[in-house]
C-alpha cells in the first residue's frame, strides 16, 4: 500500500513539473507587435455575414505601404473613408502569426487628430 501511495504522488510530481515546463514555453513563443501612429482610411469591408469588420489604412508619415485592421462593428460604423485619425493597433500570438505580413492587426484605440482632449471614438 504504501508503494502504491509513493507511486501516484511521483507521478502527481513527474506530471506537475512537466506541465509547468510546457507552460512556460508556451508563453515564451507568445509575442506582439503594436503601433501607435496617424493613419489615413483608404476602404472599410466586411464579410458576407457581417461577423467580421475591417478596414484598410495607410500611414502617410512612413512607406509601410496598406495595412488591414480588424475593427469592432459598433466602431467601424463611426469611421470614414478618406479621414486621418489617430490609432492604435497591434497583433499577438505565437511569431510566426505575428511576423506573418498576411496576419491582419487588430485596432485598439482610435481618436480624432484634432481632438483636444484625445477622446476615443468608442
Amino acid at each position: 500500500m504504501r508503494n502504491f501511495v509513493l507511486g501516484i504522488i511521483g507521478v502527481f510530481l513527474i506530471t506537475s513539473v512537466a506541465l509547468l515546463i510546457s507552460s512556460k514555453t508556451n508563453a515564451s513563443d507568445k509575442i506582439s507587435k503594436s503601433t501607435d501612429s496617424e493613419i489615413i482610411v483608404d476602404e472599410k469591408g466586411h464579410s458576407k455575414d457581417w461577423n467580421s469588420t475591417w478596414i484598410i489604412i495607410h500611414d502617410p508619415n512612413n512607406e509601410t505601404g496598406k495595412l488591414k485592421l480588424i475593427v469592432e462593428k459598433n466602431l467601424w460604423n463611426l469611421i470614414q473613408v478618406g479621414q486621418r485619425y489617430r490609432a492604435s493597433y497591434e497583433k499577438k500570438g505565437r511569431a510566426e502569426y505575428v511576423n506573418n505580413p498576411k496576419t491582419p492587426y487588430r485596432l485598439m484605440q482610435i481618436t480624432y487628430p484634432g481632438n483636444p482632449d484625445d477622446v476615443p471614438l468608442r
